[in-house]
């Protein structure tokens, strides 16, 4: 109740003096820390009665604040997310959040996307990980949010959706003929990236397709010329991720077929004439022997050769 006085008249000539207090009523309309007093005065000129109420109704301190919008929510402090990550498309997990200053309003956020949350108490929440946040590889970022009054949100504490370490099978085909043109090459295995990348040799070969068990690629006629064995492996990207088995690809000469030499002829002693020979399986490697010696040639392409 707010500071009241209250005053009341006596008759007669009788002086007197009453002191009061009243305190904790507790029905509607009485009044708390109330102290009375009254004096009467001469006959004829009454007497004053004063009543004078300090303090709130129901006794609270009024030098207390308080919201009257209910408790005020503390900001919500976040120290660990378990588990800290996922595979890509794995089944979502159920997160368990723990810190401090948590209520029972508290809600475990992935990015901006509240998600349903179980309180336990103020120092522990849950929440599933709806699968379709596990669709691509990605860090999400974990927060507790309270809402107000007070409330806000915490830090955050990552969680990875990993992509998994390939596997490779095997390889079509699996070999090439040296000098040979831009080859198509087909990868099957598993657990392949939406874009994974293929190297030749530690050389990028451009993905065509891709699936989680096979990869398209070609392999260019630059990294054909000459014979040798090459490994091709695949790489997932991060988080997780990683790099694949290597499978060897193998580059072998072709058959050497002579369709003929012009000339064909020469005179005893003439060294001035150039020998051009037609064709097929000329690699960069090719070599002409005359009587078993090896002479210096020019290679043009893999039907064509020359010697001097």
């Amino acid at each position: 109740m707010s500071r009241a006085a209250v005053f009341l008249s006596s008759l007669g000539a009788l002086s007197w003096l009453v002191m009061a207090s009243m305190a904790g009523c507790s029905s509607s309309g009485d009044v708390t820390n109330t102290h009375v007093s009254a004096e009467a005065g001469a006959p004829g000129n009454g007497g004053d009665l004063n009543a004078v109420t300090d303090g709130n109704d129901g006794g609270s301190d009024p030098n207390t604040s308080t919201n009257t919008g209910g408790t005020v929510a503390p900001t919500p402090i976040l120290s660990s997310v378990a588990p800290t990550f996922a595979a890509v498309d794995a089944l979502g997990p159920t997160l368990v959040v723990k810190g401090t200053s948590f209520t029972a309003q508290s809600v475990i956020r992935a990015d901006s996307t509240a998600l349903s949350t179980t309180f336990f108490s103020d120092s522990e929440l849950h929440a599933a990980l709806p699968n379709d946040r596990l669709s691509v590889a990605t860090t999400l970022h974990v927060s507790v949010f309270t809402p107000a009054p007070g409330g806000g949100s915490s830090a955050n504490l990552p969680f990875e959706v990993r992509n998994p370490i390939p596997a490779l099978t095997t390889l079509a085909p699996s070999s090439a003929l040296a000098g040979a043109a831009d080859t198509a090459l087909t990868l099957a295995g598993s657990s392949f990236a939406p874009m994974p990348s293929v190297y030749f040799d530690g050389n990028p070969l451009s993905v065509a397709t891709a699936t989680t068990v096979a990869i398209t690629t070609t392999i260019p006629a630059a990294l054909l010329k000459a014979s040798g064995s090459h490994n091709v492996t695949v790489i997932n990207a991060a988080p997780g991720g990683g790099t694949s088995n290597a499978i060897s690809y193998t580059v072998t000469n072709p058959s050497v077929v002579v369709s003929s030499v012009t000339p064909s002829s020469a005179l005893v002693g003439d060294t001035s004439k150039s020998i051009a020979i037609v064709g097929s399986g000329f690699v960069s490697a090719t070599s002409i022997a005359f009587n078993g010696a090896t002479v210096s040639s020019t290679f043009t392409d893999s039907s064509h050769i020359s010697a001097t």
